[in-house]
Order: C-alpha cells, then sequence, then structure tokens
C-alpha cells in the first residue's frame, strides 16, 4: 500500500530540491560559479584578441575575481609580433614544501570575432573555480595559476602564437623548471563527444599516464589523443618542450571554433562539469 505524502512535506521536499545547486559537489567544486565566469567574458567583455582593450578587459576581471578569493595577482606584460602589449595573469597557493611547484594554465584571449566562450572560456571558469576551491586546502607543492594572454595567432605567421605561454617558460629559471612536478592547461573543454588528455609526446609523459590512470579509476571518459605538429596547439607546448611534465585537457571537436559562434548559449555544460571535476578531483588526491 502506497504512504500518501502530506502536503507539506511534499513542498518541503521540492523547496529543497530547488535551494540546492544540482551543480555543487561534496568537494565544494560548484558550476555555477564557472558558468558566471563565462558569461562575464563571453557576453559582457566578449571578443578579447591578443594585444586589444578587449583581452586586457578579459586580464582586469581575472585580476578581480582571484582578488575576491583571496590572492594577491600579478601581471606579466609582454610584446607580441605586431608591436602590441599582452599580458598573463599570475597568481600562487603557496605550499608546504618550497622545492615543489605544480602549474595549470588556460588562455583567456580570442581569435576575432569569436567570443569565446568555449575557446577559452570554459578553461578560465574552471581554473578560477579550482583557485578558489584550493585558497584554503593544504597543498604539499605551490600551486601556480596562470591565466595567459595571446595564445591565439597573430597575423600570417604560423609560428607566431602562444606568446604568453612561451614567455613565461622563457622567464623560468633552470632550477624553477627542475622544481615543476607538471604542468595542465585547460583549454576547450566545453563542446565535443570525445574528452582528451594530448601532449606532443616530446616530452615526460608521466603526468599524461598519470591522468589517464586516475580517470580510468573515477570512470572518467577521458582518453589520450597525441597533438599533431612541431608545435602543439595549446599553452602547454612550451612547458613540454622545456622538459616539464605535461598535459593538456579537450573536448573536441567544436565546430563553432574561432567563430562568432562560440556563445555562452552554446556550451554543453556536462562536459564542463565533467572537466572541472575531474582536475579538481585529480589535483585534491595528487597535490
Amino acid at each position: 500500500m502506497k504512504t500518501k505524502i502530506p502536503r507539506f512535506t511534499a513542498s518541503f521536499i521540492a523547496l529543497l530540491l530547488f535551494a540546492t545547486p544540482l551543480t555543487a559537489s561534496p568537494t565544494g567544486w560548484n558550476l555555477v560559479n564557472v558558468k558566471k565566469d563565462i558569461f562575464a567574458l563571453s557576453k559582457t567583455i566578449g571578443v578579447r584578441a591578443a594585444g586589444t582593450l578587449g583581452e586586457k578587459r578579459g586580464a582586469n576581471y581575472i585580476a578581480s575575481r582571484l582578488k575576491s578569493a583571496g590572492y594577491t595577482p600579478r601581471m606579466q606584460t609582454f610584446k607580441i609580433s605586431n608591436g602590441a602589449t599582452s599580458q598573463n595573469i599570475i597568481a600562487e597557493k603557496k605550499g608546504q614544501s618550497p622545492a615543489l611547484k605544480f602549474i595549470i594554465g588556460a588562455h583567456y584571449d580570442t581569435k576575432s570575432p569569436s567570443p569565446g566562450a568555449n575557446d577559452n572560456g570554459t578553461g578560465v571558469g574552471i581554473l578560477l573555480e579550482i583557485a578558489r576551491l584550493f585558497k584554503n586546502r593544504s597543498t604539499k607543492p605551490t600551486i601556480i595559476f596562470v591565466f595567459f594572454g595571446a595564445e591565439e595567432k597573430v597575423g600570417n605567421n604560423s609560428n607566431n602564437h602562444h606568446f604568453g605561454s612561451r614567455y613565461f617558460v622563457k622567464r623560468m629559471t633552470p632550477k624553477a623548471k627542475k622544481q615543476t612536478m607538471g604542468m595542465i592547461s585547460v583549454d576547450m573543454v566545453g563542446f565535443g563527444p570525445s574528452f582528451h588528455v594530448r601532449s606532443m609526446r616530446k616530452g615526460p609523459m608521466k603526468l599524461v599516464n598519470s591522468l589517464l590512470a586516475f580517470a580510468k579509476a573515477k570512470n572518467y571518459p577521458l582518453t589520450y589523443l597525441k597533438d599533431p605538429g612541431s608545435s602543439g596547439w595549446s599553452d602547454h607546448e612550451a612547458f613540454e618542450l622545456a622538459g616539464i611534465p605535461s598535459a593538456w585537457l579537450e573536448w573536441r571537436d567544436d565546430p563553432t571554433y574561432h567563430s562568432a559562434k562560440d556563445t555562452y548559449k552554446h556550451i554543453q555544460w556536462n562536459k564542463v562539469d565533467t572537466s572541472g571535476q575531474l582536475l579538481f578531483g585529480y589535483l585534491n588526491s595528487r597535490i
């Protein structure tokens, strides 16, 4: 016999369901925060081409969000091939072992005329949320969050890209490179049927293998896909070529890539959620 639920009890249950964010997890991960940041970058700010006012507005927005999370971000400025200036935004979560570092990066510039919701508002939103979550957690290595400027190609020269990450690595000392346990680039994780960890196979594969093992153990649909060509397709490139264990997380393919259709409403939020929870879970369990 079915038990009739009293009217007030059913209403109370409904209230709980709508009051509790379904995107929140027991670890504190909350997709709502990521959505707000992607909306601000792609809708409020829009096109963020390297060296433009739009890119600068994006940088200022990221810096303000890091400050609100308790960080003291710094700008690392550099020149790009057309004579304009771009910048990386860097924030550090100090670890218990000063001699160990781990870098997580995402580029925030876009290829005009794209507002860059997926490429790469998704990566930026995930990094900001992970930075928030780690602010008051104890970690062994220092976590360095880097939001790279000028990742996209500038002009017609096929090598004029990844200015921010190449500049960052160029400024690293040999000691800093040796101290860096790994680097993960989060780039285009909001659309597509296939979830990949990628590398050029020109550097150590231990970080890639570690991510794959974690994903398998936790039932995430992550597979390996080689990054083609002599230069990488994301900001892991310079780190990998410097001998630092590196990896790029990506969902593919996205037909709106580098177009005006790469908008907020185009995003597949379950893909963003999966990417963020995998990355946060991995970092939380490993460092």
